[in-house]
């Protein structure tokens, strides 16, 4: 009866959530931008990406890695005063694809991923809000 308790017992504890870190390579603020929306290079970014996502042991992570990295672009653009529009959107497609995903990095650490998302965006909002560039108007509602 002993035995049948604490197998219970560990069963449980192994079930419970398990705080963890968001690792260094999944930080949004940590993703680089690469080659820039308009480079005549840039569609084989996106096949490549594809093709890596496609490819990749962790569904999830190459996803949030791919969505980090159009995030970061998205920032650079926003910083240009460039339209961010599209390239904001790939990223929030690729954290659909992560959220969907079966994967061996944790939902936990899905939407820690995904709040940090969220505050960048609201830094690129701010930015925004006093600029005069109109293409980007749409681009966060």
């Amino acid at each position: 009866m002993m035995k049948y308790f604490m197998f219970l017992v560990g069963l449980l504890l192994l079930a419970l959530p398990v705080a963890a870190e968001i690792p260094d390579d999944l930080l949004p603020e940590n993703a680089k931008a690469g080659i820039m929306p308009g480079n005549p290079l840039y569609v084989f970014d996106k096949i490549f990406d594809n093709l890596r996502v496609t490819f990749a042991r962790d569904k999830v992570r190459a996803s949030l890695q791919v969505s980090n990295e159009r995030l970061a672009e998205a920032r650079e653009l926003s910083y240009k005063g460039k339209d961010f529009g599209k390239t904001l959107e790939d990223s929030q497609d690729w954290i659909s694809i992560a959220v969907s995903s079966n994967g061996f990095t944790s939902r936990n650490i899905t939407m820690d991923v995904i709040n940090k998302h969220i505050a960048v965006l609201q830094n690129i909002t701010v930015r925004i809000a006093n600029d005069n560039n109109t293409a980007n108007d749409n681009a966060l509602s």
